[in-house]
């Protein structure tokens, strides 16, 4: 292909991917954790269908302040770019005062609570659309698919791109760093996988607002993940 006709479909795809996070302001990537893929089952109609639509994820607290900001920033400034408004949305929030921080962080653990009332049985997170887009225009479906084989013929993936942002921890990973060297002084010779159990089992048992702090921590992670993805990916393209 010409260049000139392949910078026509690079300009074409920015022009589509600014129009969908207009039109979808509290878009974020993500991405599965490994070993957590869960397939849905198709209920056919006769039609073709696939079954019943997949459950949203309620926002977190950095999802509720962007949307809000970007609503904002569109009004302010329509001529605005995605990359400047998300800019500027990221700087806002490194700058926010702890009360106002803590009343997203709030509204963020009701929506939560409300939501997994409502739906009890939600455990599963899908694929960042992001990242399989990153993965298509790279040319490198290996890092999902390209497998290769140690001497015993088992499977083993092949190392991930090193300049890929981290992926984003959890609560309760931020809370086992945190309380793991005190627990293994108490259990001193057992291993990992007992020690994990345990502190899983005083996860378990917190009261919401004991684990506030740690939901925290993972709310300002994922924040950190989507703004550091979203330049891998512009600086990719």
């Amino acid at each position: 292909m010409e260049e000139p006709q392949k910078q026509a479909y690079v300009e074409r795809a920015r022009a589509l991917k600014s129009q969908f996070l207009e039109t979808n302001p509290d878009y974020v990537y993500t991405r599965r954790p490994n070993n957590t893929k869960k397939k849905y089952r198709r209920r056919s109609t006769g039609e073709g269908d696939v079954g019943s639509p997949k459950l949203k994820r309620p926002m977190n607290a950095y999802l509720l302040f962007n949307k809000e900001m970007r609503h904002k920033l569109l009004e302010t400034n329509p001529n605005m770019s995605v990359a400047e408004i998300s800019k500027e949305i990221g700087d806002r929030w490194k700058n926010l005062n702890e009360e106002e921080r803590n009343r997203y962080f709030t509204e963020a653990q009701t929506i939560k609570r409300d939501f997994l009332v409502t739906n009890p049985d939600f455990v599963y997170t899908r694929r960042s659309k992001a990242e399989i887009e990153a993965r298509k225009k790279r040319g490198m479906e290996e890092e999902d698919a390209a497998l290769t084989r140690d001497p015993r013929g088992r499977k083993k993936k092949k190392q991930k791109n090193p300049t890929a942002p981290k992926h984003p921890m959890s609560g309760f990973l931020f809370y086992l760093a945190a309380v793991r060297p005190q627990v293994a002084e108490q259990y001193p010779g057992s291993t990992v996988g007992p020690i994990s159990k345990i502190i899983a089992s005083q996860w378990n048992s917190m009261s919401p607002e004991k684990r506030l702090p740690w939901e925290q921590k993972a709310s300002e992670d994922k924040a950190r993940y989507a703004r550091e993805m979203e330049e891998y990916l512009a600086d990719r393209q």
